[in-house]
């Protein structure tokens, strides 16, 4: 259980100035806030430079559960409780502020804030507060002192010195979020609950090193298709119209027709074959007509009846299938079962045999095609991941790598273990995967990664309940989601892992 710093800093603060003042010497000071009260034989490090002196008086406290400030707005005792690791509001507990030795319930209004009456501490001085909260999971007792005396007005004041300008902290009139002289960022409880910041306690985990490439969605090689014409000819779309694009379809669907067409070189062609063909079908009639009399007197034999039979039938049949061919039609047919994903076909569109009319893919069987530049890399990955442009994150599954080179890479193929919606074939991805023996490392949500003014990598550190301090890390790809921290920070550190990029834009 940690007590309240505020009270030491500001009556640091005033005695500062007060001494600069009488002394006449123009210098800027900004009081340090002291430091809870170490156990003896413990050291807490250097002290956290201090908050500015609020118009509106704030006491913090830290235990190892909660995270509780209280602000004074008037007459009413404002109380923010929050879970010290993830900065969540606790809005189910039982909350009792004894103020002035006086037990009082703090209920809480709807916006998650606990409220008490306590006209008392609108009293210029030092307010002791015991806060006891009880949440079901655990209970816990929070001691901190409010200090009136700097933060309410009382009367006009005659206006301050330029020796008092330099040496008084900044004061601010109320809670607005702020760029401390320090870099740091002061973003009260207030702004923390409408931002929805969110914190997270970095812990070593064991993860194995990560490599990343380039690579694009295509569709399952054994759940998709194309459809083209063996022959080519006019298109002609089926009873109920051509296929829409998303439109399922079944293995063995009619998606249109097409009817061959000929240039008039082949026509002149196909009718000197049909005339040549009649001729010979006549001439073989006839003979056939002599065969059967001479056959009727004797004067024959079957054999050559027969003979003429056997050709007269083989011409008509070489007839019948040269006048078909002229009017059969070739029926386009879908080859598996998925949706249309592409149609570059058009009601009375003449093709040719390279023409790819349809595609169909199964949206729910969907690869990713990646490039490997290194050929020392892995051979084989534990597992994989891939993001979008758009920050979707799909698990992947390896199936294989290539033994030829493309464009001097090795192509690494995924299979994408829970298909999304928003996939489309050839959207690109990066993909990160993970190979080698587990090492020990901090991993943290992409979201806590944000840039700062120099370009550096950064993370807010959350030190206070209302300060947010940067530092610079040293990253490296983990997965679609989450980073490996190489440098910067340290095991038990508190670091905003939602709402970061908006904490770096307060100035």
């Amino acid at each position: 259980m940690l007590i309240t710093r505020w009270a030491g800093f500001i009556a640091r603060s005033l005695h500062v100035s007060t001494f600069v003042a009488a002394a006449g010497i123009a210098l800027c000071v900004i009081a340090p806030s002291p430091q809870a009260s170490a156990h003896e034989g413990h050291d807490h490090g250097a002290p956290t430079p201090g908050l500015p002196v609020m118009a509106e008086p704030r006491a913090t406290a830290v235990t190892e559960a909660y995270e509780v400030t209280a602000v004074l707005k008037g007459e009413v005792l404002l109380i923010f409780i929050d879970g010290f690791a993830e900065n969540a509001p606790v809005t189910k507990a039982k909350v009792t502020a004894t103020i002035a030795n006086e037990p009082r319930r703090a209920p809480m209004v709807p916006d998650g804030i606990y409220k008490v009456a306590a006209p008392e501490l609108a009293k210029p001085g030092k307010h002791e507060l015991v806060i006891s909260i009880e949440d079901g999971a655990s209970s816990d007792l929070v001691i901190a002192t409010l200090d009136t005396a700097a933060g309410t007005p009382t009367a006009p004041s005659p206006a301050p010195s330029p020796v008092q300008l330099r040496t008084a902290a900044p004061t601010f009139a109320g809670s607005a979020p702020r760029r401390l002289p320090d870099a740091s960022v002061f973003l009260p409880k207030t702004s923390q609950r409408l931002l929805d910041v969110r914190t997270q306690l970095t812990a070593d985990t064991a993860a194995r090193p990560t490599v990343s490439f380039t690579g694009r969605i295509m569709a399952n090689p054994d759940k998709s298709g194309v459809v083209q014409s063996s022959a080519g000819g006019r298109l002609t779309p089926p009873l109920g119209g051509l296929p829409r694009l998303g439109q399922a379809v079944k293995a063995g669907d009619v998606l249109a027709t097409v009817t061959p067409a000929y240039l008039a070189i082949d026509a002149t062609q196909v009718a000197q074959t049909a005339g040549d063909l009649d001729q010979q079908i006549d001439l073989a009639r006839t003979k056939l007509a002599r065969a059967e009399k001479l056959l009727a007197t004797n004067a024959g034999t079957r054999v050559q009846v027969e003979e003429t039979e056997l050709q007269v039938r083989g011409l008509l049949a070489r007839r019948a299938a040269l006048s078909a061919s002229q009017v059969k039609t070739e029926t386009l047919i879908a080859p598996v079962d998925g949706v249309i994903a592409g149609i570059k076909a058009t009601p009375g569109q003449v093709v040719i045999p390279q023409d790819i009319l349809f595609e169909i893919v199964d949206a729910s069987s969907f690869w990713v095609e990646a490039y490997a530049y290194d050929a020392s890399g892995p051979q084989t990955f534990v597992s994989a991941t891939a993001a979008t442009q758009d920050g979707l994150s799909v698990p992947l599954n390896f199936v294989g790598r290539s033994r030829t080179l493309r464009q001097q890479a090795t192509v690494l193929q995924f299979e994408v273990a829970t298909p999304e919606p928003a996939l489309s074939v050839g959207m690109l991805v990066r993909v990160t995967a993970q190979a080698g023996d587990p090492v020990s490392a901090i991993i943290l949500p992409k979201a806590a990664i944000v840039r700062a003014a120099n370009g550096e990598d950064i993370v807010w550190r959350h030190t206070d309940p209302e300060r947010f301090v940067s530092v610079a890390v040293k990253t490296a790809p983990f997965d679609g989601d989450h980073v490996r921290i190489e440098s910067g920070l340290k095991p038990g550190e508190r670091v905003a892992v939602r709402s970061a990029e908006l904490i770096n834009q307060v100035r």
